[in-house]
């Protein structure tokens, strides 16, 4: 896939916007990747922030103005952030999963929590 193609708008919060809005956002700029991926390429959502690039496993509002973000670090370690949404960047990555980085679906909202 020729990375020019691939034009969505930002997945960056509007300054104003509140965690309901970026998650319904980011849901709907997932549900276009879906549609124009490959069959066998998977998405996934990087975190940036001041803990680094890291590799975003759950979000869910937190009250009106943040949110959680469960991250797994390069070793495999969870870790929550709770941050403003104005102050979270996200990038979303089209990967073919491998059997040392499997596919592992990101929950957004209140959705089932993962089994570990």
């Amino acid at each position: 896939m020729d990375m020019r193609d691939f034009s969505v708008s930002s997945i960056q919060p509007r300054l104003r916007g509140t965690a309901d809005d970026f998650i319904n956002g980011i849901n709907a700029q997932m549900a276009w990747a879906k549609q124009h991926k490959k069959p066998e390429e998977v998405i996934r959502i990087f975190y940036g922030g001041a803990f680094g690039i890291v590799q975003a496993i759950r979000i869910s509002p937190e009250g009106t103005d943040f949110l959680r973000i469960v991250v797994r670090d390069e070793g495999g370690t969870a870790h929550q952030i709770v941050a403003p949404v104005s102050q979270c960047s996200f990038m979303l990555s089209l990967v073919v999963p491998t059997t040392e980085e499997p596919e592992e679906k990101v929950i957004f909202g209140f959705g089932e929590p993962q089994k570990d």
